[in-house]
C-alpha cells in the first residue's frame, strides 16, 4: 500500500509551496522537518533545518549548508546527524499521522545515521509527504525503488493535478479507504 508520497521536479518549480498549501488547506497535523534558506543582508548564505517537533538536546533551526559561491554549498553533516536524527525519531512517536520531509537531496548523502532514520520513517506506519531533489544519490535511489512510495513530478502545467492527486491519496490513506 502506498503511504510515502514525494514530489520531485526542477528547482524553484513550487514543490515545497504545493506541499505547504496542501498541509495548510487540509489542516493536516504534521511532524518532520523543512529545509529553509537563511540570509545575511538579503543574500542567501545557505540552508537550515527547521524541525516541526520540540527538540530538547539540540537547538532547532541549525544550518545544514554554507553557500560558497552561486549554486555551490558545503554541507554541514553534523546538523543532519544530530538535529536531523532527533527530529525524525521524535516524529515517529508524535500523535501526528503525517511526517513531512522537505527536502531530501545531495546535502545529506554522507549523513549515515540521518539516512538510516529516513528509512525507518519510511518503514513506519506514518504517512510521509516530502520533496526529493532531482539528483542521483543512494538514499534517493532507495526511496524511488520502494513499493510503498509514490513519486510525482511537478512541472509548470500540472500543479493542480499533482495537488489533487496527493490530496485524494492522503485522504484515502488516513481514512483507510
Amino acid at each position: 500500500m502506498i503511504k510515502n508520497i514525494f514530489i520531485t521536479g526542477e528547482k524553484q518549480i513550487g514543490k515545497s509551496t504545493l506541499i505547504n498549501r496542501l498541509i495548510e488547506e487540509m489542516k493536516f497535523q504534521v511532524s518532520g522537518f523543512k529545509t529553509l534558506p537563511y540570509e545575511i543582508e538579503n543574500q542567501r548564505m545557505g540552508f537550515y533545518l527547521k524541525g516541526l517537533v520540540e527538540t530538547n538536546e539540540y537547538k532547532n533551526n541549525m544550518p545544514i549548508s554554507i553557500q560558497t559561491s552561486k549554486g555551490s554549498c558545503i554541507p554541514i553533516i553534523e546538523t543532519f546527524e544530530t538535529l536531523g536524527v532527533e527530529v525524525l525519531r521524535k516524529s515517529l512517536v508524535t500523535s501526528h499521522p503525517i511526517i513531512l520531509m522537505d527536502e531530501l537531496g545531495r546535502l545529506e548523502k554522507m549523513a549515515k545515521n540521518f539516512n538510516q532514520e529516513v528509512c525507518k520513517v519510511l518503514d513506519s506506519n506514518k504517512v510521509v509527504i516530502g520533496v526529493l531533489q532531482q539528483v542521483h544519490v543512494p538514499l534517493l535511489t532507495t526511496i524511488k525503488q520502494r513499493e510503498d512510495t509514490w513519486i510525482l513530478t511537478l512541472d509548470h502545467h500540472n500543479t493542480l493535478d499533482v495537488y489533487m492527486a496527493i490530496k485524494e491519496k492522503i485522504e484515502r490513506i488516513l481514512n483507510h479507504v
